[in-house]
């Protein structure tokens, strides 16, 4: 029921690995085929930055925000974790998903997605981690958990399977995602 530093340390390192073999692949794969503009790249990267920062002013009103709201209505913070701060923090890969899926670009909507959960549990998790190692509550360990187990495996099963996901497998996920919110709400009452 508690993760460690050490769990954070083989997060961290699981993750750089990770990094290291995509951002091999990517550069094998794309050598022949790009030319890179350093004054393009160095706009972009001023984007990047000024985004992060946006971000981190965000995350903070964000957090205090939440904290406050869970208090002032006697609901449990973890709760608002796993609801109101999990939208929150998901919307900037919501917008960069819904634009890269209007202009066709499913490999960089799928990618945002699996890569943000990817970077969440091994980047952000693992740092956590070494900063400060996390106790996990009961109803964390033995329902949010699995449930978001089940899900990612639902998820991977519909991708290796299907190839596609449509209207009717984000209708499946949604209802699952809902009904996973109302038993934990009624599990922490």
């Amino acid at each position: 029921g508690i993760l460690s530093r050490g769990d954070g340390l083989l997060f961290l390192v699981s993750g750089a690995w990770l990094l290291g073999a995509s951002w091999k692949t990517l550069v094998t794969k794309q050598s022949n085929r790009t030319t890179i503009h350093l004054r393009s790249l160095l706009i972009d990267s001023a984007w990047v930055m000024s985004g992060v920062l946006a971000l981190w002013i965000g995350g903070h009103i964000l957090v205090e925000s939440t904290i406050e709201i869970a208090r002032s209505w006697r609901i449990s913070e973890e709760l608002l974790g796993l609801s109101l701060v999990a939208i929150g923090t998901s919307l900037p890969e919501l917008i960069t998903t819904l634009v890269a899926a209007h202009k066709r670009q499913t490999d960089v909507a799928l990618g945002n997605i699996l890569g943000s959960n990817t970077v969440n549990i091994l980047f952000i998790l693992g740092l956590t981690l070494l900063l400060h190692p996390i106790t996990l509550s009961p109803i964390l360990l033995h329902f949010d958990l699995p449930v978001s187990l089940l899900l990612t495996s639902i998820t991977t099963w519909l991708l290796i399977h299907k190839k596609t996901l449509g209207v009717r497998e984000g209708l499946l996920l949604l209802i699952i995602w809902s009904t996973f919110l109302t038993l934990g709400a009624w599990l922490r009452i």
